[in-house]
């Protein structure tokens, strides 16, 4: 996994697989929720509802396509707080996997 704190991830991005498209939206919290759905639009689904106070960015499939990578800023720190956070798609659980005083957006899980 890379993170890039220039901005871009490397490589060609990983923002679908077959089944699904991983995408940010502000309608819930008004802060940035990651979300998937089907390549049709059909079947939505909030992966981060549960993280209100926070601003969930960048996602990125995990290459079996069971995981997401995205970071997540704490409200009181803006989008200026990013760490690097996990979300399983079967269970929906969400793991902070990298924390540093930096700011770590666009990550890339390279295969």
């Amino acid at each position: 996994m890379r993170s890039s704190r220039k901005g871009g991830a490397a490589g060609r991005n990983r923002l679908r697989t077959e089944t699904l498209v991983a995408y940010v939206s502000h309608k819930d919290d008004k802060l940035g929720d990651v979300f998937v759905m089907a390549p049709d639009g059909s079947g939505k689904k909030n992966l981060t509802r549960e993280r209100s106070k926070t601003h969930d960015y960048y996602p990125c499939f995990s290459p079996d396509g069971k995981m997401i990578v995205f970071s997540s800023s704490p409200k009181e720190k803006g989008k200026t707080g990013y760490q690097l956070h996990t979300v399983d798609l079967q269970s929906g659980e969400v793991v902070r996997i990298l924390t540093t005083n930096g700011n770590d957006s666009f990550p890339y899980w390279f295969e």
